[in-house]
Protein backbone atom coordinates (compact mmCIF):
# COMPACT_ATOMS: atom_id res chain seq x y z
CA UNK A 1 0.00 0.00 0.00
CA UNK A 2 1.72 3.41 -1.20
CA UNK A 3 2.18 5.82 1.60
CA UNK A 4 -0.46 8.54 2.59
CA UNK A 5 1.24 12.14 2.10
CA UNK A 6 1.66 14.45 5.24
CA UNK A 7 -1.24 16.87 6.01
CA UNK A 8 0.21 20.83 5.68
CA UNK A 9 -0.32 21.06 9.22
CA UNK A 10 1.90 17.71 9.66
CA UNK A 11 4.58 18.56 7.38
CA UNK A 12 4.77 22.36 8.76
CA UNK A 13 5.47 20.49 12.48
CA UNK A 14 8.05 17.88 10.77
CA UNK A 15 9.96 21.30 9.03
CA UNK A 16 9.77 23.53 12.32
CA UNK A 17 11.21 20.04 14.11
CA UNK A 18 14.04 19.20 11.71
CA UNK A 19 14.94 23.19 11.25
CA UNK A 20 15.43 22.99 15.01
CA UNK A 21 17.69 20.43 14.93
CA UNK A 22 19.93 22.02 11.76
CA UNK A 23 20.06 25.10 14.00
CA UNK A 24 21.37 22.86 17.04
CA UNK A 25 23.82 21.28 14.95
CA UNK A 26 24.98 24.49 13.54
CA UNK A 27 25.17 26.20 17.16
CA UNK A 28 26.95 22.72 18.20
CA UNK A 29 29.16 22.81 15.66
CA UNK A 30 30.44 26.61 16.11
CA UNK A 31 31.03 26.59 19.77
CA UNK A 32 32.93 23.49 19.36
CA UNK A 33 35.25 25.80 17.71
CA UNK A 34 35.45 28.68 20.19
CA UNK A 35 37.86 26.29 22.17
CA UNK A 36 40.38 26.20 19.65
CA UNK A 37 40.04 29.57 19.33
CA UNK A 38 43.31 31.40 19.20
CA UNK A 39 42.70 33.67 22.10
CA UNK A 40 41.85 30.73 23.98
CA UNK A 41 45.33 28.76 23.39
CA UNK A 42 48.51 29.18 22.80
CA UNK A 43 51.71 27.36 21.27
CA UNK A 44 54.53 25.61 22.60
CA UNK A 45 57.17 23.83 21.52
CA UNK A 46 58.23 20.50 22.78
CA UNK A 47 60.89 20.10 25.63
CA UNK A 48 62.93 18.40 23.49
CA UNK A 49 64.56 20.53 20.60
CA UNK A 50 63.96 19.40 17.26
CA UNK A 51 67.21 18.67 15.17
CA UNK A 52 68.10 17.16 11.57
CA UNK A 53 68.98 13.47 12.17
CA UNK A 54 71.07 10.78 10.57
CA UNK A 55 67.67 9.81 9.01
CA UNK A 56 66.65 13.23 8.06
CA UNK A 57 69.91 14.43 6.23
CA UNK A 58 69.97 11.15 4.51
CA UNK A 59 66.87 12.12 2.73
CA UNK A 60 68.01 16.15 2.26
CA UNK A 61 71.21 15.31 0.75
CA UNK A 62 72.02 17.19 -2.46
CA UNK A 63 68.99 19.59 -1.29
CA UNK A 64 69.38 22.74 -1.02
CA UNK A 65 69.59 25.27 2.36
CA UNK A 66 65.69 26.73 1.55
CA UNK A 67 64.44 23.09 1.11
CA UNK A 68 66.08 22.31 4.53
CA UNK A 69 65.19 25.00 6.21
CA UNK A 70 61.36 24.00 5.38
CA UNK A 71 61.60 20.61 6.05
CA UNK A 72 63.24 21.71 9.70
CA UNK A 73 60.08 24.27 9.57
CA UNK A 74 57.45 21.43 8.92
CA UNK A 75 59.26 18.88 11.45
CA UNK A 76 59.09 21.48 14.17
CA UNK A 77 55.23 22.32 13.58
CA UNK A 78 54.62 18.57 14.01
CA UNK A 79 56.23 18.39 17.28
CA UNK A 80 54.53 21.28 18.45
CA UNK A 81 51.60 20.77 21.17
CA UNK A 82 48.25 23.46 21.90
CA UNK A 83 48.16 24.09 25.48
CA UNK A 84 44.60 25.55 26.90
CA UNK A 85 45.64 28.87 29.15
CA UNK A 86 42.05 30.51 29.70
CA UNK A 87 39.26 28.06 30.67
CA UNK A 88 37.45 29.19 33.62
CA UNK A 89 35.66 26.18 34.90
CA UNK A 90 37.35 22.82 33.93
CA UNK A 91 34.92 20.50 31.55
CA UNK A 92 34.45 17.88 34.43
CA UNK A 93 33.08 20.73 36.76
CA UNK A 94 30.35 20.59 34.18
CA UNK A 95 29.72 17.10 33.63
CA UNK A 96 29.44 17.03 37.92
CA UNK A 97 26.89 19.47 37.93
CA UNK A 98 24.99 17.65 34.80
CA UNK A 99 24.92 14.65 37.14
CA UNK A 100 23.34 16.43 39.86
CA UNK A 101 20.62 17.71 37.70
CA UNK A 102 19.93 14.42 36.73
CA UNK A 103 19.97 12.84 40.32
CA UNK A 104 17.29 15.65 41.35
CA UNK A 105 15.13 14.95 38.06
CA UNK A 106 15.39 11.04 39.58
CA UNK A 107 14.25 12.27 42.91
CA UNK A 108 11.66 14.60 41.93
CA UNK A 109 10.10 11.69 39.84
CA UNK A 110 9.78 9.17 42.26
CA UNK A 111 8.46 11.99 44.64
CA UNK A 112 5.29 13.00 42.04
CA UNK A 113 4.98 8.96 40.57
CA UNK A 114 4.79 8.53 44.71
CA UNK A 115 1.99 10.66 45.01
CA UNK A 116 -0.32 8.14 42.19
CA UNK A 117 0.95 5.18 43.90
CA UNK A 118 3.09 4.50 40.82
CA UNK A 119 6.30 2.11 41.19
CA UNK A 120 9.84 4.09 40.12
CA UNK A 121 12.10 2.80 37.78
CA UNK A 122 15.18 2.86 39.99
CA UNK A 123 18.54 4.04 38.32
CA UNK A 124 21.57 1.08 38.08
CA UNK A 125 23.61 1.82 40.69
CA UNK A 126 26.54 0.20 38.44
CA UNK A 127 25.96 2.25 35.32
CA UNK A 128 23.34 5.30 36.48
CA UNK A 129 22.32 8.52 34.02
CA UNK A 130 25.60 10.49 33.58
CA UNK A 131 24.75 13.16 30.88
CA UNK A 132 27.62 15.02 29.65
CA UNK A 133 28.31 18.43 28.72
CA UNK A 134 29.51 19.05 25.49
CA UNK A 135 32.27 21.16 24.00
CA UNK A 136 30.20 23.58 22.61
CA UNK A 137 28.07 23.66 25.72
CA UNK A 138 30.53 24.07 28.04
CA UNK A 139 32.01 27.07 26.05
CA UNK A 140 29.26 28.98 26.17
CA UNK A 141 28.56 28.42 29.35
CA UNK A 142 31.71 29.65 30.21
CA UNK A 143 31.46 32.80 28.01
CA UNK A 144 28.28 33.51 30.03
CA UNK A 145 29.67 33.16 33.45
CA UNK A 146 32.50 35.21 32.69
CA UNK A 147 30.53 38.61 31.22
CA UNK A 148 28.14 37.79 34.05
CA UNK A 149 31.11 37.98 37.06
CA UNK A 150 32.40 41.04 34.53
CA UNK A 151 28.98 42.53 35.01
CA UNK A 152 29.09 42.18 38.76
CA UNK A 153 32.23 43.39 38.78
CA UNK A 154 31.27 46.79 37.02
CA UNK A 155 28.19 47.17 39.42
CA UNK A 156 29.96 46.67 42.10
CA UNK A 157 32.81 49.45 41.21
CA UNK A 158 29.94 51.79 40.41
CA UNK A 159 29.18 51.46 44.31
CA UNK A 160 31.93 52.23 45.47
CA UNK A 161 33.24 54.59 43.66
CA UNK A 162 29.48 56.55 44.65
CA UNK A 163 30.04 55.34 48.11
CA UNK A 164 33.63 56.20 48.31
CA UNK A 165 33.92 52.99 50.01
CA UNK A 166 37.74 52.05 49.93
CA UNK A 167 40.24 51.57 47.12
CA UNK A 168 39.24 47.75 47.07
CA UNK A 169 35.93 45.82 46.59
CA UNK A 170 34.68 43.87 49.50
CA UNK A 171 32.67 40.97 49.80
CA UNK A 172 29.92 43.19 50.61
CA UNK A 173 30.57 45.53 47.38
CA UNK A 174 30.45 42.21 45.18
CA UNK A 175 27.27 40.96 46.87
CA UNK A 176 25.56 44.09 45.78
CA UNK A 177 27.07 43.88 41.94
CA UNK A 178 25.71 40.81 41.89
CA UNK A 179 22.43 41.91 42.94
CA UNK A 180 21.89 44.18 40.67
CA UNK A 181 23.40 42.15 37.99
CA UNK A 182 20.81 39.49 38.88
CA UNK A 183 17.81 41.94 38.34
CA UNK A 184 19.22 43.12 35.19
CA UNK A 185 19.34 39.88 33.34
CA UNK A 186 17.05 37.60 35.23
CA UNK A 187 14.33 39.87 35.66
CA UNK A 188 12.68 39.72 32.78
CA UNK A 189 12.87 36.11 32.58
CA UNK A 190 11.67 35.47 36.55
CA UNK A 191 7.61 34.51 36.96
CA UNK A 192 8.71 36.07 40.22
CA UNK A 193 10.98 39.18 41.65
CA UNK A 194 14.13 38.37 42.51
CA UNK A 195 14.27 40.86 45.40
CA UNK A 196 11.68 41.91 47.78
CA UNK A 197 11.95 45.21 49.90
CA UNK A 198 9.27 45.98 51.53
CA UNK A 199 9.29 48.58 54.76
CA UNK A 200 8.19 48.45 57.93
CA UNK A 201 5.24 50.58 59.41
CA UNK A 202 5.78 54.32 60.50
CA UNK A 203 5.85 53.78 64.35
CA UNK A 204 3.07 56.35 64.94
CA UNK A 205 4.27 59.60 66.92
CA UNK A 206 3.53 59.43 71.05
CA UNK A 207 0.77 61.53 72.44
CA UNK A 208 1.89 62.86 75.17
CA UNK A 209 -0.90 63.55 77.65
CA UNK A 210 -0.97 65.98 80.38
CA UNK A 211 -2.05 65.14 84.03
CA UNK A 212 -5.72 66.99 83.44
CA UNK A 213 -5.96 65.11 79.95
CA UNK A 214 -5.19 61.98 81.50
CA UNK A 215 -7.82 62.52 84.42
CA UNK A 216 -10.53 63.66 81.53
CA UNK A 217 -10.05 60.37 79.91
CA UNK A 218 -11.05 58.33 83.21
CA UNK A 219 -14.61 60.27 82.86
CA UNK A 220 -14.59 59.88 79.24
CA UNK A 221 -17.05 56.87 77.81
CA UNK A 222 -14.77 54.24 75.57
CA UNK A 223 -16.00 55.90 71.99
CA UNK A 224 -15.21 59.63 73.25
CA UNK A 225 -11.78 58.44 74.63
CA UNK A 226 -10.70 56.77 71.21
CA UNK A 227 -12.04 60.31 69.22
CA UNK A 228 -9.73 61.98 71.82
CA UNK A 229 -6.84 59.53 71.13
CA UNK A 230 -6.92 59.90 67.65
CA UNK A 231 -7.18 63.62 67.91
CA UNK A 232 -3.79 64.05 69.81
CA UNK A 233 -1.68 61.65 68.00
CA UNK A 234 -2.48 63.62 64.71
CA UNK A 235 -1.25 66.37 66.12
CA UNK A 236 1.57 64.73 67.97
CA UNK A 237 2.19 63.75 63.69
CA UNK A 238 1.62 67.37 62.66
CA UNK A 239 4.27 68.27 64.96
CA UNK A 240 6.81 65.51 64.08
CA UNK A 241 6.60 66.77 60.50
CA UNK A 242 10.18 65.96 59.16
CA UNK A 243 11.49 64.04 61.46
CA UNK A 244 13.50 60.74 60.88
CA UNK A 245 11.27 57.21 60.34
CA UNK A 246 11.28 55.21 62.70
CA UNK A 247 10.22 51.38 62.16
CA UNK A 248 7.75 50.32 64.96
CA UNK A 249 8.36 48.08 67.37
CA UNK A 250 5.40 45.46 67.71
CA UNK A 251 6.40 44.97 71.19
CA UNK A 252 5.97 48.39 72.03
CA UNK A 253 1.87 49.11 73.82
CA UNK A 254 0.11 52.82 74.48
CA UNK A 255 -0.30 53.23 78.18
Amino acid sequence: MPKSKPSKAKQACTNASLSARDLRDKVNATWRLARKAPMFTRRKISVNEVKLNKADEAKLEGKSQKEKDDYLKKKKDRHEKVTRTNRLISKHAYNVAAANAAAYVAEVMKRELGAYRVGVRKESGVAPWYPQVSDGASAMLEQFLSAYAQEATYYAASVRKALHAGKRLSAKLMKLGHDVADEAIFASTTAVPTSIFSLAARKPAPAELTAEEKQQLKSMSPRDKQKFLQKKRAEARLAAGSKDYVAADPEDGEE
